[in-house]
Parts: structure tokens; sequence; C-alpha cells
């Protein structure tokens, strides 16, 4: 450590300290901004299969020109293909689930809101939830609905109702209804603004529609079973047009279609890069300003006998301890700053070793490109001109 701090990189940093502070700083915030727009992207993507990973299926039934799950035709499939597939030797089950929008009118300021309403067969539970699974005796009463307490504001007061009376009482697309119980299913950006799970019986009467035709089916398999020969043999059941996907495939593909289909992933891409770019121009500018002014050192430095790749191996030091103490703080400060983003937009924001490594190297990389262009000046530092 000892020849760290008394090296001629070290010193060199640390000789103006309102320098070694704007550039730190500008490494500091270059380190954050990377970190929250890569951050954000795989949160908003994870966002995504918010309701995948809490459906209680092994394979995924559903028309083939599905790009992302909120795309699903409210006319779907029929629902008998499912007694078809879960006639199938290995399949546990085939139930059927709904999905359909409503606005849901807030008492209070007798505004609608829409909101999303998921259903299905109370003697086939498809939810992961045992909050939901709990309550199936709630749903199958008529016009009875469960609340997703991570659902934006805007609905009313649901929950301080069902805390203080045990129900709230409203109209769903002008239908008077009461909401007796909540879980927690969430979802950010991508994800529905609020959600309501209810029986399919409930689902019919509210909207209208026909349980002959489902939006999604949920297969799971008995244990044991190979996944990929059992997706075959219900594909090879299945009419054209209508397709089945392992969970897994599911939800790489709706991760894919946020990714590339729409304008997010590239959007979350370009702010990692120029935030990359930002602290290797200031950087840039720093290591060439530190250079001009030093640049009568650096020819005596040449005239005792130091090479051009010592000295710039000095500046490519210097670099990279710029990209080490920057790194640093910009950690500690996202810690606490991923926290606070969760809280208020309920994305999952994950730091990662991963991340921490993909991030730090990219300092790195950053800083020494910086260095390597800034290190044009230094090949100027002629000895001769010491006797000029």
């Amino acid at each position: 450590m000892r020849n760290v701090f008394t090296s001629e990189a070290w010193l060199q940093l640390t000789y103006k300290k309102s320098r070694l502070f704007i550039s730190l700083l500008s490494v500091t915030l270059s380190v954050i901004l990377m970190f929250v727009a890569t951050a954000l992207r795989d949160g908003i993507f994870e966002d995504a299969i918010t309701v995948h990973k809490t459906l209680q299926a092994d394979l995924f039934i559903q028309p083939t020109q599905t790009e992302y799950f909120w795309a699903l035709r409210s006319d779907g499939f029929s629902r008998r293909l499912l007694a078809q597939v879960a006639a199938i030797k290995g399949v546990a089950s085939a139930s059927p689930f709904y999905i359909g929008g409503a606005s849901l009118k807030n008492p209070e300021t007798l505004a609608k809101k829409r909101i999303v309403v998921f259903a299905f067969d109370p003697d086939q539970p498809t939810f992961n939830l045992p909050e939901i699974n709990q309550q199936i005796d709630v749903i199958t009463q008529a016009d009875t609905y469960l609340y997703d307490q991570l659902s934006q504001a805007g609905y009313g007061p649901i929950i301080e109702n069902l805390n203080h009376q045990g129900v709230f009482t409203t109209e769903l697309a002008d239908r008077e209804v009461r909401i007796t119980g909540l879980f927690s299913l969430g979802g950010g950006i991508l994800s529905a603004n609020g959600i309501l799970v209810t029986s399919d019986l409930n689902f019919s009467r509210l909207l209208d529609h026909s349980l002959v035709q489902t939006n999604l089916g949920l297969v799971t398999l008995e244990e044991g079973t190979d996944s990929q020969s059992i997706k075959k043999d219900i594909q090879s059941n299945l009419p054209k047009g209508i397709e089945v996907l392992t969970k897994e495939e599911v939800m790489v593909n709706e991760k894919q279609y946020w990714n590339t289909g729409s304008p997010i992933g590239f959007i979350f891409n370009m702010v990692a890069m120029i935030s990359s770019l930002f602290g290797g121009v200031i950087i840039y500018q720093i290591l060439f300003t530190q250079i001009s002014e030093y640049l009568s050192v650096y020819a005596t430095f040449k005239a005792i006998g130091y090479t051009n790749r010592y000295l710039m191996n000095t500046v490519l030091q210097e670099s990279l301890m710029m990209a080490i103490l920057g790194f640093i703080p910009g950690v500690i400060i996202c810690l606490y700053l991923f926290r606070f983003i969760q809280s208020q937009t309920r994305l999952p924001m994950d730091m990662g070793i991963e991340r921490i490594c993909l991030i730090f190297i990219l300092s790195v990389i950053t800083c020494s490109l910086a260095s390597i262009i800034a290190l044009v000046k230094l090949k100027d530092a002629d000895p001769a001109d010491l006797f000029r």
C-alpha cells in the first residue's frame, strides 16, 4: 500500500485537491447513472413477468400470435381444448384463466379508473399465492372480489374500509360489487395499475363473457414427467393457431418482447452508454489539462532517462485510481438509492455481484480509454524544449 501512496501517479492525482474532487465526483456520478439505468432496465423486464411467476403452471397454452401477456386476445380459444389436454398422460391438470378489464368507481371522487380482472375456476386454483388460495370461498360468492393491495392509488379507500368494516362496496363496469379481501401481487410499469381476482362465474356476469372461451390455459404436470416431451404431445393435439410453451419460455419471450419489441430496452441501454461517455469525457479533460500543465515535468523525466512507456503507465495508473476511488462511493450511494426507487416504483432493483462487476469493468475501461486518448498530448513532451 505504501508504494501506491508514494507513486508518481498518486502524487499527481492528489496534488490538486479540487481537481481530485471533480474527477472523483464525475466518476461517481457516471457509476450511479450506469447502475440505475441497468437496474431499472432489468427491473422493468422482471416486472413484466410478475404475474407469470405467481401462476401455478408448468406449461402455458395460448394463441400463437400472442406477443406479450397483456396482449392476450379476449376471445382466446375454446375451453374444450383443455379437457383434451387434461386427458394426456403425464398431465395433472389443465385449467382456464380469464383476463379482462373494467372501470372501477371511486365512491369518494366518483372517478372511474381502469382495473384488470383475473378469474379462474375456484375448483382449480391457479395462483401460488396463499392470500388468494385461502380466500377461495370468498370469490365463490356472487359479485365478490379480492383486491391487490399493491395496486396504484386512485381506486378509493379500499384497504382502509376493509380494515375497519371488512367490506368495500362500489361499482365495477356499472355493476355493484363487493371487495371483501386483499392479496399482494403488485407490478409496476409493465404490469397493471390495479388487479382484482374473482371466480369465473363472477367474471362472466361482469363482462358478459362466455366461459366457453378462455384467454389462457395453465397446465400442471405430474411429478417426474419430462416437460418437453409432454409439450410435444400437447402441441400435436392442438389446432393451428394455438401453441404450448413452458413457463420459462413464456417468461423469456415476455422479457425479449419488451427488450427488442419496444423502445424500453434501447432507451435504458442508451442511458447507460451516455453515462459511461459522460464520465469518460470528464476524465479525459482532467487528464489532458493535467498533462498540458505538467508537460515540462514530463519533458524533464524524459531528459533524465524515463521512457515514454513509464510515463504512459503512470497516467494509466492514475486513471485506474480514479475509477476505483469513484466507484466505491457510487456503489455505497446506490445501495440506498435502489431501496428508495424500489419503494416508489415497486420495481425490483437488484445490485447483485454480476452488476457490480459489470459496472466496475465499464468504469475501468472508460477511464482507461480516456487516459489513452489524453496520452497523445504526452508525446509532445520534448526534452529539447527545456533548453529553448
